[in-house]
C-alpha cells in the first residue's frame, strides 16, 4: 500500500466488530482510500487482537472472550471472606470438631477484615455452621477459646476464635 499503509491502518481499526469477524474469518473486505475501492485480502494481514484497560482476551475457533481483570473494593471483601471461610473450616478440622457441630464464631483483625467480616456475615455463618459470629475491633484474648488461630487472609492478618456451642445432631 506504499505511502497509504497508515491511511489503510487507520480505515481497518475504524471498521466494525461484524466487519472485522467477517475478515478475520477468512473474506475479502474492500474499502475505499483517496475515492479508490482497495480489495483487502485476509492473507494479506495478521490481525492482532489487544484488550483494553485491564482485560484479558482470548479468541480461538471462532470464539472471542474477555475477562476483567479489575479487583474492585467489593470483589475484595468477598475474597477475604471467602479466605476467612476456608481457615475457619480448617480450624474446625484441626480443633477435632464433627463437620456437624455447631459454633461459635469471633473474627478479628485489620479494618479489611473486619469488614469483610461484616458484609459477608450471613454467607460465612452458613458455610461453617456457627449460630453467631462476633466481629472484634481489638485482638481476641487468647485464652478466649482452645480453638483460636492467627490468620493471613491474602497479605491481611486476622485472628479467629472458635467454640462448639452443640453438636449436628442437636445434642
Amino acid at each position: 500500500f506504499g505511502k497509504r499503509t497508515p491511511r489503510v491502518a487507520e480505515l481497518i481499526r475504524s471498521l466494525s466488530s461484524a466487519d472485522l469477524a467477517r475478515f478475520g474469518a477468512g473474506d475479502p473486505l474492500e474499502i475505499e482510500i483517496d475515492g479508490e475501492s482497495v480489495l483487502l485480502m485476509p492473507e494479506e494481514f495478521d490481525l492482532v487482537q489487544t484488550a483494553r484497560g485491564e482485560a484479558v482476551v482470548e479468541a480461538e475457533g471462532g470464539f472471542t472472550m474477555a475477562l476483567d481483570t479489575i479487583i474492585t473494593p467489593d470483589l475484595r471483601r468477598e475474597g477475604l471472606a471467602r479466605e476467612l471461610i476456608n481457615r475457619i473450616q480448617r480450624l474446625r478440622k484441626d480443633s477435632g470438631l464433627e463437620v456437624s457441630d455447631r459454633i461459635d464464631l469471633a473474627v478479628a483483625g485489620a479494618a479489611e477484615v473486619r469488614e469483610a467480616a461484616g458484609a459477608f456475615a450471613e454467607f460465612i455463618m452458613a458455610e461453617t455452621l456457627a449460630v453467631s459470629i462476633d466481629v472484634v475491633e481489638g485482638d481476641i484474648a487468647p485464652d478466649s477459646s482452645p480453638f483460636r488461630r492467627e490468620v493471613d487472609l491474602d497479605g491481611v492478618a486476622g485472628t479467629i476464635s472458635i467454640a462448639r456451642v452443640s453438636t449436628g445432631s442437636g445434642a
